[in-house]
């Protein structure tokens, strides 16, 4: 069965030609199935690819590159040897300075848990002694009680005294009384001291638990996870010093290496030249040789030799004849085609091409002539012709169209406008993508931005129109015809131009 031929324009040479996002669905699709396989991907080129295939590709191109010049040592080759020998000197070092950092980490994990557990206990010390505090208190104010119930008795004795003798002698005693009273207040007093003094010891030892388990527990926490976390910096600091003077050592070895290459390289070049012109005496001998043996049969080749070019020429001869006269005939056929298109300027078929004319029955020609004749009598001077009619015969026969009436004009002005704003639109929310592709979206429905859901689809005449002023503050020549081809006049649109400033486009 044979093989399927890919169409030319589906061949890789063609597609490299073309944009990301450019060319036929077909083109665009079989770009796609390229990318997908890793077996293709190579064949295309690196616009098509993500950033990191690019990336991708470029590591792969420096491996493969020769690390000197003619060397057959590559770069890939150098990376494996650098790295083995970096392993072999700093490999235990590295190992070491990870089992440094990962200790010195538990350890500040270990102590963060010592000190909470400190923390605690004080904490535990604070409530035991705000129990023991309220304790004295309760035991002071029973005492206080009793205090005040002894003087209460005492009072109850003396007064009972006071009464016998006052019936035995008529008078009491008023120094027992008085002395009675005085030993209930000093005893109350020395109460009130005692509970005042047990106060402030329990105020004193509440304080003194509170200080240790609000502050200078946290503050000796605080010292110890700094200076474990410092530990960790360090750790961390020797490994950042390692890494660098591996990385001197790298560069060290890589130079060294590239240095030894080229010398052997040249070392290799300088034996290659002396075997190559020992090599060459030997051909040279062979040569000779050879020309020896061929002395013999030369005649007869030559003159097989002369038949064969002289039927070549034949050959030749009559296939240019043939060409020439094919070329010839595409030739005329272009200048008729050519003189076919040229339009009359003057006469009653002005306006007109020839082949249109000559496409036109009798009649149609002969409407053309009279009313050619209405506007210029024998012997008088022609009817002088409106502005209106002059400007669409004068059009016409430029661009070979008939110009728009007013109503467009204002259409494609406000086309214009609304494509300048949906491409700034655009721009606002994509600042990363290119002017051509925002007016491909623009002429194709697709474009979106982040206030609209969607934009309608814009007339593509009227986006490139929008483009180039936005890129170049004025429409290209090629904008320019083609509006003219269209009938619209950049005149009467009143667009700006630039001449030869910019690009001329494409027509």
């Amino acid at each position: 069965m044979a093989k399927a031929r890919i169409p030319k324009n589906l061949s890789v040479a063609e597609l490299n030609k073309l944009q990301p996002g450019h060319g036929t669905t077909a083109q665009r699709s079989r770009i796609q199935r390229l990318l997908a396989n890793p077996g293709t991907r190579h064949l295309l080129a690196d616009r098509f690819l993500s950033p990191a295939q690019q990336q991708t590709r470029k590591t792969v191109a420096f491996n493969r590159t020769p690390v000197v010049p003619g060397s057959t040592v590559t770069n890939k080759d150098l990376t494996s040897q650098r790295d083995a020998a970096a392993a072999l000197k700093y490999g235990g070092a590295e190992a070491q300075a990870g089992r440094d950092i990962a200790s010195r980490q538990a350890a500040v994990g270990q102590t963060g848990g010592y000190f909470d557990n400190y923390l605690a206990e004080l904490r535990a010390h604070e409530a035991n002694q705000a129990q023991i505090n309220a304790q004295s208190q309760a035991a002071v104010q029973g005492l206080a009680g009793s205090v005040q119930g002894l003087a209460q008795n005492d009072a109850n004795v003396v007064s009972q005294g006071n009464q016998s003798l006052q019936a035995a002698t008529g008078a009491a005693p008023a120094s027992v009384t008085q002395d009675a009273s005085n030993a209930s207040m000093l005893r109350q007093a020395l109460t009130a001291s005692f509970g005042a003094m047990l106060a402030g010891q329990g105020a004193d030892a509440s304080r003194y638990a509170d200080t240790l388990a609000h502050v200078v527990g946290p503050g000796q926490k605080l010292q110890g996870l700094t200076r474990a976390q410092g530990d960790v910096t360090k750790a961390q600091q020797a490994r950042s010093d390692l890494a660098k003077e591996k990385g001197s050592f790298e560069q060290q070895f890589e130079d060294e290496f590239k240095n030894n290459e080229a010398k052997n390289v040249l070392a290799g070049q300088i034996a290659g030249v002396k075997s190559d012109q020992a090599q060459q005496q030997i051909d040279i001998q062979r040569g000779n040789q050879r020309i020896a043996a061929r002395a013999l049969s030369v005649n007869a080749k030559d003159k097989a030799q002369r038949y064969r070019e002289t039927a070549r020429h034949n050959r030749a001869a009559e296939r240019n004849t043939h060409r020439a006269t094919t070329v010839s005939a595409r030739n005329a056929k272009t200048r008729a085609d050519a003189q076919g298109r040229e339009i009359y300027t003057s006469g009653p078929f002005a306006g007109h091409a020839k082949n249109e004319v000559q496409g036109m029955s009798g009649g149609q020609r002969q409407q053309l002539v009279d009313a050619y004749n209405k506007q210029h009598p024998p012997g008088g001077k022609p009817k002088p012709t409106d502005p209106a009619t002059q400007y669409k015969r004068n059009f016409r026969a430029k661009y070979g169209v008939d110009p728009v009436g007013t109503p467009a004009i204002n259409n494609a002005k406000t086309s214009i406008g609304q494509a300048q704003t949906w491409i700034n639109r655009v721009r606002q929310s994509n600042p990363g993508m290119s002017l051509g592709k925002i007016g491909q979206l623009l002429s194709t429905g697709q474009a979106k931005t982040k206030d609209s859901a969607a934009i309608p689809k814009q007339n593509p005449l009227f986006v490139r129109v929008a483009m180039d002023i936005a890129q170049y503050g004025g429409i290209r020549p090629g904008t320019a015809d083609r509006l003219h081809r269209s009938g619209y006049s950049v005149k009467v649109l009143g667009l700006p131009t630039r001449g030869s400033n910019i690009p001329p486009g494409k027509v």
